[in-house]
């Protein structure tokens, strides 16, 4: 079971660092405008959503500006082969980001306070959830 990132590391490249070589997935997608340095030369950079091909996983709070997870990461079933996108670190994922696409699921992360959660840290808790079951 192969999956795909889509992110934009930003400020957070040494954590992003860290989850991509742990995590290792089959391409990194990287939004234009962000930044994004070695050792993830390699990246595939995108300017929209609609430049990312297969099923599409986003990451969103369940009360995010313009795009809302709704299904519980605990009860999502992860697809076989997708792409998971992970936006902002500090703000909502534009609807100009996601292009005409508009993703096949929404899941969000399940946390017991208010604050909003790093993207990198949903990633590693959304990819841990993928392993854990069985993916």
């Amino acid at each position: 079971m192969a999956f795909d990132i889509a992110c934009f590391p930003g400020k957070s490249e040494n954590q992003w660092a860290y989850v991509l070589l742990h995590s290792q997935p089959r391409n990194v997608y990287v939004f234009k405008g962000g930044l994004w340095a070695t050792p993830f030369d390699d990246a595939i950079e995108v300017a929209t959503a609609e430049d990312i091909p297969g099923t599409l996983v986003l990451l969103a709070p369940p009360d995010g500006k313009n795009y809302q997870g709704s299904t519980d990461l605990n009860s999502f079933a992860h697809p076989e082969e997708c792409c998971y996108i992970f936006g902002h670190d500090t703000e909502s994922l534009s609807s100009g980001e996601m292009g005409e696409r508009d993703p096949d699921h929404s899941v969000y992360v399940e946390t017991d306070t208010v604050d909003k959660m790093w993207s990198w840290v949903a990633a590693a808790v959304t990819l841990y959830d993928r392993r854990s079951k069985g993916g």
